[in-house]
């Protein structure tokens, strides 16, 4: 038995990725939020470097950027004043 088609498939779009100039980064939440405090992931700093590293590719290349962050209450979480809430 064969495994279903997806949506995309089906409509006969072009599933491969596009060269990295011709596409656009979306970072999503990459604060430093998430490296110390409440909210501190264990495996933030590997994934920070890792975007960063993907960041400069696509810096290099002419991609399109888009960053996406958390915006709080002063004084609270993502308080965009904070060190903490900028990103990293």
């Amino acid at each position: 038995m064969t495994a279903p088609k997806t949506l995309l498939e089906l409509a006969g779009a072009d599933l491969n990725p596009p060269k990295l100039n011709e596409a656009c980064l979306v970072l999503i939440d990459i604060q430093n939020e998430y490296c110390a405090g409440p909210l501190a992931l264990p495996d933030a700093q590997p994934a920070i470097a890792a975007a960063a590293r993907l960041l400069a590719r696509a810096r290099e290349s002419g991609a399109a950027i888009i960053h996406v962050a958390h915006k709080g209450r002063a004084g609270g979480l993502f308080d965009r004043e904070a060190a903490r809430s900028s990103i990293a």
